[in-house]
């Protein structure tokens, strides 16, 4: 997942110290018309909670929504943890999308946004 990120896409961007941070592999964020296929990969880090968790993944693009997905966790505390959602790309998309991954664990959610580009 895209996070805390501003401007132009940058590779091995990995900020340690902020909250939620971003580090992208290939294609750096921007996605061209020979890619058909992607993966969103939001990960978190719990470090003491047990019980269920509710994720959801959206990408919108233009104020439409291009996929979301939606599913539930029981993380392993001290654990890193992850979901992926899969999106075949419409040769329509173009422009800057957003991407929101969001995390709910009892009381404590956590959202993070960021943006990918398709050419």
């Amino acid at each position: 997942m895209e996070l805390n990120i501003s401007g132009t896409p940058c590779f091995d961007c990995v900020h340690g110290s902020t909250k939620g941070t971003f580090g992208s592999g290939y294609p750096l964020s921007y996605v061209n018309l020979n890619i058909s296929s992607l993966g969103v990969l939001l990960e978190w880090f719990d470090v003491s909670y047990t019980g269920q968790c509710t994720i959801s993944a959206t990408l919108t693009l233009a104020g439409k929504t291009l996929k979301t997905a939606t599913g539930t966790a029981n993380p392993s505390p001290g654990g890193v943890q992850n979901a992926l959602m899969s999106v075949t790309r419409s040769s329509s998309w173009h422009g800057a999308a957003d991407m929101t991954g969001k995390v709910v664990c009892g009381g404590t959610t956590i959202e993070e946004k960021g943006t990918t580009y398709f050419e």
